[in-house]
C-alpha cells in the first residue's frame, strides 16, 4: 500500500513539475520582445538572401532573448499586375497577429506597402533598411517611432572605376533601370550625382524587359559605359506582366551591350556580368537587427539624425568577361572582390 502511494506521489510530482515547466516556458516565450522582418522579394532573390545572411549573423551574436519572425512579400515571383493592396493587407494581418515590438522593413516597396501603416503606433517601432528614397516619403519623420539605414548607391566609387577604365578623358555614361519603386529611387540618386569629368548622356526607367533591350540597343550604344540599376521585379513585356528572371536580364545585357556595363547589384556579376559596384546587403541586414536590438533594450534609443548610412561597398568582378573586353583594372579591385567573395573566373 505504501509502495502504491509513493508511486502515485512520484507521478503527481512529475506531472506538477512538467506542467509548471510548460507554463513557465509559455510565459517566457510570451513575454520575449517580438521582432518581425518583412522583405519585398522572395528568398530566391540574391539580394534578399544576402540581407538574411546579415540578419542571421547579428542574431547569432545576440544574447538577449527575442522572438524573430521573417516574412516575404515575394514581389519578384508575382505578375506586376498583382493586387498589391490585397497582398499587403494580408501581410499586415499576420503582423498584427504577432503584435511586434519592432518591425523591420527591407527596401522601398516594403516601406510603401507595410512600414508606413505602422508609423505612430503606440507600441511598434519601425526600423527601415536599404531605403533609397527620402524617409519622409513614407511618413518616417518622428525618430522616436521610426529609425533606420539609408541606402546610398556607391556612385562615387563607380565614378572612380570609370576613370580607371577611361583614363585622362571624359566618358559618356548611359543608365537604365526598372520603373519600380526601388528602380525609380535609384535613378533619382543617379541623376542627382556629380559625375565629375564624365557626362551622363542618356538615362531611362523602363516598364519591362523589352524596353530595357530597346534602350541598350538604342541610346546606350552611344555611351562608353552603361550603368545597370536593379533588375528585380521587371516585367517581361507590355503583354507579359510576369517578372523576367534577373539572370536572364543580366546575361542578355552583358552579351548585347556595346559599352562596358557596370551593375549596382552584385547579382549582375553573379549571373554573368563583368563588373559591379554595389551596396553591401549583408551589412544592411546586420545593421537593421543591431538597431532593433538597441530599440528593444531601450525604446528611446535613436541614432544621430534618426538614420545611418554605410560607407562600405562590394566590388564584384568576372575576370573572363573583363578580359574579353580587353580591360585592365588596378589589382586592388580584384583583391577587394576576392575579399568579399565576389571574384568569378
Amino acid at each position: 500500500m505504501k509502495t502504491i502511494t509513493r508511486s502515485r506521489l512520484s507521478q503527481a510530482m512529475t506531472w506538477l513539475f512538467l506542467t509548471t515547466s510548460f507554463i513557465l516556458l509559455a510565459i517566457f516565450n510570451a513575454t520575449k520582445p517580438r521582432i518581425v522582418i518583412v522583405h519585398s522579394l522572395s528568398q530566391a532573390s540574391s539580394w534578399t538572401s544576402s540581407v538574411d545572411q546579415g540578419i542571421k549573423a547579428a542574431l547569432k551574436d545576440n544574447r538577449a532573448p527575442v522572438s524573430v519572425t521573417s516574412e516575404y512579400l515575394n514581389l519578384d515571383l508575382l505578375s506586376v499586375n498583382a493586387d498589391l493592396e490585397a497582398l499587403a493587407s494580408g501581410m499586415r494581418r499576420r503582423i498584427d497577429a504577432i503584435d511586434p515590438d519592432v518591425l523591420i522593413v527591407v527596401d522601398d516597396e516594403t516601406s510603401e506597402l507595410i512600414g508606413r501603416h505602422y508609423v505612430g503606433r503606440s507600441k511598434t517601432s519601425v526600423i527601415y533598411t536599404s531605403l533609397l528614397a527620402d524617409p519622409g516619403a513614407y511618413g518616417y519623420r518622428d525618430p522616436s517611432k521610426v529609425i533606420g539605414v539609408r541606402e546610398i548607391l556607391p556612385l562615387s566609387a563607380i565614378t572612380e572605376v570609370i576613370s580607371h577604365v577611361h583614363p585622362g578623358r571624359s566618358a559618356r555614361i548611359a543608365v537604365v533601370g526598372a520603373a519600380t519603386q526601388t528602380g525609380l529611387a535609384e535613378m533619382q540618386q543617379v541623376r542627382a550625382h556629380d559625375w565629375g569629368p564624365h557626362q551622363m548622356i542618356a538615362s531611362q526607367s523602363v516598364p519591362h524587359f523589352e524596353a530595357w533591350m530597346d534602350f541598350v540597343n538604342g541610346p546606350a550604344r552611344q555611351a562608353d559605359v552603361l550603368i545597370a540599376l536593379t533588375m528585380d521585379n521587371l516585367a517581361i513585356s507590355a503583354t507579359q506582366p510576369r517578372s523576367a528572371p534577373e539572370e536572364q536580364i543580366a546575361r542578355w545585357t552583358e552579351t548585347k551591350a556595346k559599352p562596358l556595363t557596370i551593375g549596382v547589384r552584385a547579382s549582375y556579376v553573379q549571373y554573368g556580368g563583368s563588373l559591379a559596384v554595389s551596396a553591401p546587403p549583408v551589412e544592411y541586414g546586420r545593421s537593421a537587427v543591431e538597431l532593433a536590438l538597441k530599440r528593444v533594450a531601450n525604446p528611446n534609443f535613436t541614432p544621430n539624425g534618426s538614420s545611418i548610412t554605410l560607407d562600405s561597398y562590394d566590388m564584384s568582378l568576372r575576370l573572363s568577361a573583363i578580359e574579353r573586353r580587353g580591360m585592365t583594372l588596378p589589382a586592388i579591385y580584384r583583391e577587394a572582390a576576392r575579399a568579399s567573395g565576389h571574384l568569378y573566373r
